[in-house]
């Protein structure tokens, strides 16, 4: 059961650039920005499943350093996180976490 103190944190304005984590009970927070090498390697996975994806004519969009939570389950923050074919446009724009409950 998540608390609620951890989805006020995850929710405030002046944490918007932090990194969550929430593992088996336990909650890390980072404000560490992401660094030259990690940003280049993202970059060029990136660029390399665009190009495939375009070479193949499949829809897609991608997700970087996104939020997902599924209620029951937990959550995740992948450094590369795609939407391919069909549910490319399955999310809302905004700001806040996606929730893969909707």
């Amino acid at each position: 059961m998540r608390l609620p103190w951890y989805l006020k944190l995850c929710d405030a304005p002046q944490l918007s650039e932090a990194k969550f984590y929430d593992f088996a009970q336990r909650i890390r927070v980072e404000m560490i920005p992401i660094g030259h090498d990690p940003a280049s390697n993202h970059s060029i996975l990136d660029y390399s499943i665009y190009l495939s994806a375009g070479l193949k004519q499949i829809p897609l969009k991608g997700k970087d350093n996104c939020s997902y939570r599924k209620a029951g389950i937990g959550e995740a923050q992948p450094d590369l996180s795609f939407y391919l074919g069909e549910n490319v446009n399955v999310v809302s724009d905004g700001a806040a976490m996606i929730n893969l409950d909707n």
